[in-house]
C-alpha cells in the first residue's frame, strides 16, 4: 500500500493503518506510526522513536516521517522501554514540533530522565570533538557539526512524559485504550496492548515491545495475553537459541576461575583483577544482584566489587525504587537488605575514584564499568592497563556486536588499539552471553503460543534483521498457521 497520510473518508474497515518507520529488517530505530481515523478525525501517535545506530543504512532523522505529515500533527506517543533505540529520537520529534504526551510505565520515565539527559551530554560532546577536528581542518562554519539533540532539549521533552503502572488501562484519545504489561526485557519494559476503535471496528493490537528472558534477576517474566486481532512482535534472536544452563552457575565458574588466576600474581605486581564491562542500566544492576547472591552464599569469595559508572550508580537508585516491581521472592529479599550491594561494595562516581580502581591492589577485585561491549566509556581506561598482565581476566557477559571492541577481544584477538593506544593482549578475556536481554526464538514462540483465546489475523515481525525474521515466520506459519508479514522500511498496512 501506498505510505500517505490519511484524508477525511479516505478509508473503510477499522479505519486503522500502522506505518513502519523503523526497526523494520533492522534492530534499531524502532518508529511505528499508528493512525486512526473516525468520523472525519484522524488521530495519530507512535509507539517507540529510537534512535538509529551508527553504521545502519536507513534515513536520517528528519527524512522519518511520512511525506506530508509534520510531527506537531502527531497527538502523543508510547514508550516500551527505555533503551536508545526506542527513546534516543524523542528529543529530536520535540524540537520538530510534537508537543503531546508520551506515555511509559513509571520505572521507564524515571531511567528516561538519566538516559535522555546523559544522550544529550554525549551529543554535545560527540558534535564538540567532531568540530574541533573540522576547525583544525579548516573547513568553513558552515560545516559544523550539530549535536542530534542537546541536554536542554531532554529538559523540555521530559517535561511531555507520563508514567503509568502496569495492568494499569488508560485512554489518551477517544476510542484508544492502552495497557504495559510485563515483557522481561529491562526494569519498567513493556508489551504495549492497544484497542483502537469501538463496536465491530475496534481492534486488539499487541505489540511485544523487546521479549526479555524468563528467569532473570529482579524482572517478572513476560506475561501472557490471551488473545488479539493483530500482533506485532520483535524478532531479534528469530533464529538463535541460548545456552539452557545456569546463568548463577556459570558466572560463578567463571569468577572463581579469574579468582584463582589474579592470586597468582606476584606481589610486585598487585593481585589480579576482574573487569566485568556493563551496560550502566540493565545489566549492571543484573551482575550486581547476581554476585550479592553468589557471594553472601559462598559460592565465590568475598571480594571487593566496585560499580565504576554514574550512570549506573543512579538507575541502581532507580532499581531500588522500584521493587514493587519486581518477582515476588525478590520483593521478599529486598526487605531483609539491599539487593544490590555486596558485602564490600565499594561506588565510583567521581572520575578520580575510577583512576584509583586502576592502580595495584593487595588482593583480587571486581571491577563492573561501562560499556558493554567497551565501546567508550571509563571501562577503556581499565583495559589499557589490565590487558597487559595475565593475571587479569576480563569478562563480557552479553552478545560483542561486530566491529567493536568486545568483539575485538572476545575473538581472540593479540592486539588491540584503544585511544589510539596499542595494547598487547595478555590478560584472560571470557564470554558468557547468559546476560542478553533478547529472549531467543523459543522465548518468543512460548509468548505467541499463548494466544489460546482468540487467533490473530496477521503477526507483524519487527527489530530484527532479515535473516532471523524470516526464520521466525517460517517457525510461527508454521506452528500456528497464522500469516506473517515482515515490514520494508516506510512500508504501511491497513488493518481489516
Amino acid at each position: 500500500m501506498k505510505n500517505k497520510l490519511f484524508r477525511p473518508s479516505a478509508l473503510s474497515g477499522t479505519g486503522i493503518r500502522i506505518h513502519f518507520l523503523g526497526a523494520a529488517r533492522s534492530v534499531t530505530g524502532s518508529f511505528h506510526l499508528f493512525e486512526y481515523q473516525d468520523r472525519g478525525k484522524t488521530i495519530r501517535f507512535f509507539v517507540d522513536v529510537g534512535s538509529i545506530q551508527e553504521g545502519d543504512k536507513a534515513p536520517s532523522p528528519k527524512s522519518r516521517l511520512i511525506k506530508g505529515l509534520k510531527a506537531k500533527d502527531i497527538s502523543f506517543g508510547i514508550i516500551s522501554h527505555d533503551h536508545n533505540d526506542h527513546t534516543g529520537d524523542l528529543a529530536w520529534l520535540r524540537n520538530e514540533g510534537f508537543s503531546g504526551p508520551v506515555y511509559c510505565t513509571e520505572a521507564t520515565k524515571d531511567l528516561m530522565d538519566l538516559t535522555l539527559l546523559d544522550g544529550g551530554h554525549i551529543q554535545e560532546e560527540r558534535a564538540r570533538e567532531e568540530n574541533e577536528a573540522l576547525r583544525a581542518l579548516g573547513k568553513k562554519k558552515s560545516a559544523r557539526v550539530q549535536p542530534r539533540y542537546t541536554q536542554a532539549d531532554a529538559v523540555q521533552v521530559l517535561k511531555q512524559v507520563r508514567g503509568v503502572k502496569f495492568r494499569q488501562r488508560f485512554s489518551p484519545a477517544k476510542n484508544i485504550t492502552i495497557e504495559f504489561l510485563f515483557s522481561s526485557h529491562l526494569l519498567g519494559a513493556a508489551q504495549v496492548i492497544m484497542w483502537i476503535g469501538y463496536g465491530e471496528r475496534r481492534r486488539k493490537i499487541a505489540f511485544s515491545g523487546d521479549i526479555g528472558r524468563p528467569g532473570m534477576s529482579c524482572l517478572q517474566d513476560m506475561a501472557l495475553v490471551e488473545d488479539a486481532d493483530v500482533i506485532i512482535c520483535e524478532s531479534t534472536y528469530g533464529d538463535k537459541l541460548h545456552p539452557k544452563r545456569s546463568r548463577l552457575e556459570a558466572l560463578a565458574e567463571v569468577i572463581n576461575r579469574a579468582y584463582a588466576l589474579a592470586k597468582k600474581a606476584p606481589k610486585s605486581e598487585g593481585a589480579g583483577k576482574i573487569l566485568i564491562p556493563v551496560f550502566a542500566i540493565g545489566r549492571a544492576q543484573a551482575l550486581l544482584y547476581d554476585l550479592n547472591w553468589l557471594i553472601t552464599r559462598g559460592l565465590i569469595p568475598n571480594m571487593q566489587v566496585a560499580l565504576d559508572s554514574p550512570l549506573a550508580l543512579k538507575a541502581t537508585e532507580v532499581y531500588r525504587k522500584h521493587v514493587a516491581d519486581f518477582p515476588k521472592e525478590d520483593r521478599v529479599r529486598a526487605k531483609k537488605g539491599d539487593l544490590f550491594r555486596t558485602p564490600r561494595f565499594v561506588e565510583s562516581m567521581k572520575k578520580s575514584q575510577s583512576l584509583k580502581l586502576c592502580k595495584p591492589a593487595k588482593e583480587p577485585e571486581i571491577i563492573l564499568s561501562s560499556s558493554g561491549m567497551a565501546n567508550g566509556g571509563r571501562v577503556i581506561e581499565h583495559l589499557k592497563v589490565l590487558l597487559k598482565s595475565k593475571h587479569n581476566t576480563v569478562v563480557f557477559v552479553g552478545h560483542q556486536a561486530e566491529g567493536t571492541n568486545g568483539s575485538t577481544l572476545t575473538l581472540g584477538a593479540e592486539n588491540i588499539t584503544l585511544d589510539d593506544e596499542a595494547v598487547r593482549i595478555r590478560a584472560c578475556v571470557e564470554l558468557m552471553e547468559d546476560y542478553s536481554g533478547h529472549g531467543d526464538y523459543e522465548d518468543i514462540m512460548n509468548w505467541l503460543v499463548g494466544f489460546k483465546k482468540k487467533k490473530a489475523s496477521k503477526i507483524f515481525l519487527v527489530h530484527g534483521e532479515e535473516a532471523p525474521a524470516t526464520a521466525l515466520k517460517t517457525r510461527i506459519e508454521e506452528t500456528l498457521k497464522v500469516p506473517v508479514v515482515i515490514p520494508t522500511m516506510r512500508s504501511c498496512y491497513e488493518l481489516a
